[in-house]
């Protein structure tokens, strides 16, 4: 297993957004402040350092008219001043994104590791994450594991950030570290069931029971056969390209019914899983509605499956008409307990699958379909279906 210091999110497919809670009210582990403050606000980041600190500082400071700055005590010695300074970029109008490196590890295995940030700025409809940031991990570490005499593609992910790969010891909870293997031989990692352990429990692989021992801060491990025996959980459905989507009958926002993908012979439609509280969901909006505008009267769908939470109805539609999302959308209530987002085990988003309306296979998935990539994308696949 080695680190892979950035780009973690993109391979395990997605993350768990921790949330800073920012005060007035300046903690006394700050000893220096930059002088150019004009209203900052502060927030302590639950982060285990090489360093030993087991809480960074992180100061957001609110700008008339402007983007707040934000600081990050990445090395841990109470000076916001001498750390490397932070800039933002914009993923969509009122959505902004940005990476510290933090050192995590001991002497022995010490690891520069990249944490993503991102602020909702100037958005009504996020007004209640104003007075916060939300961070996750971008960093795991990957490689190969061989367990009952096969040999998988694994990670270890530090799912809630907190620097420490050895996970929470609390037996009632999760440990919020997880052992990612590639069971299905998908060639992807993903959080379905079958596919993510606990490392703090014992899993079954093939019939055998094992177990994780000697965890380290940086993701070293041993692995052993447990004294216990817990059930195998079978793999779950391969959604890769070639492989064919599941069929499904759901209700839309409006009351509408929708049979997928019957109802969409003759086309091709994106299933894009995705919430209004997801910041890199929004970040996609933009060029997704750009997308379907273009090529929507070629032949293009795309069916929105919603994670919100309860009681997100008048959210989603107001959501839905300020950013140009003019395609049906499912939403039950359930979060991530929704019916269509647990029959195709989805556990990260967001998570877009396009498939054939004829045949209901799958065309592209995740990488194809995000950012630069979903045009090109989409142009391949609608002109093959046109010879």
């Amino acid at each position: 297993m080695k680190m892979l210091a950035s780009g973690a999110s993109r391979q395990l497919h997605g993350y768990y957004p921790q949330q800073i809670d920012l005060s007035t009210t300046q903690p006394s582990s700050i000893k220096k402040l930059p002088a150019d403050l004009q209203s900052p606000m502060f927030g302590l980041m639950p982060f285990r350092l090489a360093s030993g600190v087991r809480e960074v500082t992180v100061v957001l400071d609110k700008r008339a008219g402007k983007l707040p700055g934000l600081y990050v005590d990445a090395n841990g010695n109470g000076d916001l001043t001498d750390d490397p300074q932070i800039q933002w970029r914009a993923t969509s109008s009122t959505v902004y994104m940005s990476e510290a490196l933090l050192a995590i590890g001991d002497e022995k295995h010490l690891s520069s590791v990249s944490v993503s940030f991102y602020h909702f700025h100037d958005d009504p409809n996020t007004k209640q994450y104003e007075n916060s940031i939300a961070y996750y991990r971008d960093y795991a570490s990957i490689g190969q594991i061989t367990l009952a005499g096969k040999t998988f593609k694994a990670a270890l992910d530090d799912a809630f950030c907190t620097g420490d790969f050895r996970g929470k010891s609390d037996p009632t909870k999760d440990s919020g570290v997880w052992l990612m293997i590639d069971t299905n031989d998908s060639g992807k990692f993903s959080r379905q069931p079958g596919k993510q352990f606990d490392v703090k429990r014992p899993f079954n692989i093939r019939g055998v029971t094992y177990e994780l021992h000697d965890l380290t801060p940086d993701g070293q491990f041993s692995v052993e056969r447990s004294t216990q025996q817990v059930a195998e959980i079978a793999p779950p459905p391969n959604l890769e390209v070639g492989h064919t989507a599941p069929a499904f009958t759901a209700q839309t926002i409006d009351g509408k019914t929708v049979r997928f993908p019957d109802d969409y012979k003759g086309h091709i439609v994106m299933l894009d899983f995705w919430a209004t509280w997801c910041g890199p969901c929004m970040g996609e909006v933009p060029g997704l509605a750009a997308a379907y505008e273009k090529y929507h009267p070629r032949g293009f769908d795309v069916l929105g499956i919603s994670l919100d939470n309860p009681h997100s109805t008048d959210k989603i539609n107001s959501v839905l008409k300020g950013n140009k999302m003019l395609w049906p959308e499912v939403y039950d209530g359930n979060g991530w307990k929704a019916a269509v987002a647990q029959q195709y085990g989805i556990q990260s988003i967001p998570s877009p699958i396009l498939v054939d309306g004829d045949t209901g296979k799958i065309l592209a998935t995740e990488s194809g379909l995000r950012g630069d990539a979903l045009d090109p994308t989409l142009e391949k696949a609608l002109s093959a279906r046109s010879k």
